[in-house]
């Protein structure tokens, strides 16, 4: 029986939602106003919905390529070496292994960069840091149903706890900071919509995880909602965001979402975005986590490394660049040279692959 088929080793297809929205939403929901909002404004929410289309048009291609292959090759590494060949297929695969761990650092790194400047600005993070290591470990340890079961409990914690507490933002919002709309050029909406675009790079990780799916090709509706959430939760952040800053402020504002719940006062609280930091502790170690395993099961097949010895290993290049990357400005620059190179090895690789596919189904 094939191990990754057994029900051990497999999901039910509702926990590709939980697994594919971690990875669509990430730290950048903290921040991504400043970035997107900068050229178009006001109209932004046209990049937003214009990326998120995009993003449901990837994921229809991913389920094309994955629809095409057998049972044991309905992967990322498998698709690499029946398309590229067996050297340069083993090339793009180390090369997605890197991207993964690169993401999963970005995130880990930003968030604690968060947490310094806004919540403990004098603490040394290597405590922080080590246990967040010894949770990392546990639950990428624990396999793909553990991962699954943390990115669900991620989920919950920004639509249950989190977006509901928007609600008492509204009396400070002002609706006419959304117009005049349509008053952007067409060069601004695509400047704006190829940053937003960025925000939603952790979509190829789908291909990892379908060989989990059980009836994964009977699962892309669960992947379509996951999109319409995850584009939900942009625009409504994005929104808010629009009506409460005036454009100057939103360019200057380092961390929006951020500075808009911190203006909200509940009984026997008086800061609130400190519950959310924590609270987000979980959705960053559910992304960090899936990143971690995506690399880890990639490793596997590619080169036969166990993955718990590639996790050990990337905890370790984690810990050395902690020591590198100590300062803000290259946090940001690293994150930006990440947007940058997925554009190429995840919005370009994908449609290649596959007309690729098609045209390989029709020649076979």
């Amino acid at each position: 029986m094939d191990k990754t088929k057994s029900d051990k080793y497999t999901l039910s297809a509702i926990h590709l939602f939980f697994l594919l929205y971690v990875s669509l939403v990430g730290a950048g929901l903290m921040d991504f106003q400043r970035y997107v909002a900068a050229a178009s404004e006001q109209d932004t929410w046209i990049a937003v919905l214009a990326a998120s289309l995009f993003i449901g048009l990837l994921i229809w291609m991913m389920f094309g390529i994955l629809a095409r292959q057998d049972a044991r090759g309905a992967n990322l590494v498998a698709v690499n070496r029946r398309y590229f060949g067996r050297a340069i297929g083993a090339v793009l695969n180390l090369c997605f292994v890197l991207y993964f761990l690169w993401g999963a650092f970005a995130t880990l790194r930003f968030y604690l960069q968060v947490i310094e400047v806004w919540i403990f600005p004098e603490m040394n993070q290597w405590p922080l840091v080590l246990c967040i290591f010894g949770l990392l470990y546990y639950t990428v340890s624990g396999g793909i149903q553990t991962v699954a079961g943390i990115c669900f409990w991620g989920t919950l914690s920004i639509f249950l706890f989190v977006l509901p507490q928007t609600v008492l933002v509204f009396p400070f919002l002002h609706p006419q900071n959304l117009m005049p709309a349509f008053d952007h050029s067409a060069a601004a909406i695509f400047g704006s919509t190829r940053l937003m675009a960025q925000q939603f790079l952790g979509c190829v990780t789908l291909m990892a995880v379908y060989p989990f799916i059980k009836e994964g090709a009977r699962s892309a509706k669960w992947a379509y909602m996951s999109a319409g959430a995850a584009a939900f939760i942009y625009i409504v952040m994005l929104l808010l965001s629009l009506m409460f800053f005036s454009p100057q402020q939103l360019k200057e504002t380092v961390w929006p979402t951020l500075s808009i719940v911190s203006i909200i006062h509940v009984p026997l609280m008086q800061r609130l975005e400190y519950v959310v930091l924590n609270l987000w502790l979980l959705k960053m170690v559910s992304n960090i986590s899936l990143g971690l395993w995506a690399a880890c099961h990639s490793l596997k097949q590619q080169l036969r490394v166990r993955p718990r010895i590639a996790l050990i290993g990337a905890l370790a290049l984690f810990t050395i660049f902690f020591y590198i990357d100590n300062d803000p400005g290259d946090t940001r620059r690293m994150i930006e040279l990440y947007a940058k190179t997925g554009e190429f090895l995840v919005f370009l690789y994908v449609p290649l692959v596959f007309v690729i596919s098609r045209f390989s189904a029709k020649s076979g």
